[in-house]
């Protein structure tokens, strides 16, 4: 049961996390939704630092922040729901440029957070 409260107490710090983002960084007339990105880009960091640098960490750190708050701050559905909205606004360029960024620099942080969480394991 103490599993399921860590998710949901992280999952309340992400999604807030993440409405504040879009709430200041996704203006209505945004050609790029930065809030979501920077949400997407620095989870995708972190999950891949904590899937190397967290695994001897205490028994709540990855319910919290991997399962609940990374799970509510990146967000594959409001991604998707943005790229479909520039695209049906002719704004096909910034959807594209959106959709390719998003998904390479997110694959590529997540890696280089894989690589500096086994860094810092073997440093230690």
């Amino acid at each position: 049961m103490q599993y399921y409260f860590w998710v949901a107490a992280g999952g309340a710090l992400g999604a807030v996390s993440r409405v504040v983002l879009q709430q200041f960084l996704n203006p209505a007339a945004s050609t790029f939704p930065l809030g979501t990105f920077l949400a997407n880009v620095a989870g995708s960091f972190v999950i891949g630092f904590l899937a190397v640098a967290g695994q001897n960490g205490p028994s709540y750190l990855q319910p919290l922040v991997m399962g609940g708050c990374l799970g509510a701050l990146t967000t594959m559905s409001s991604f998707v729901l943005e790229v479909t909205q520039l695209s049906s606004a002719n704004k096909a360029g910034s959807a594209s440029l959106y959709l390719l960024a998003t998904i390479t620099i997110c694959l590529a942080v997540c890696y280089i957070g894989v690589l500096t969480g086994r860094w810092l394991t073997h440093s230690l």
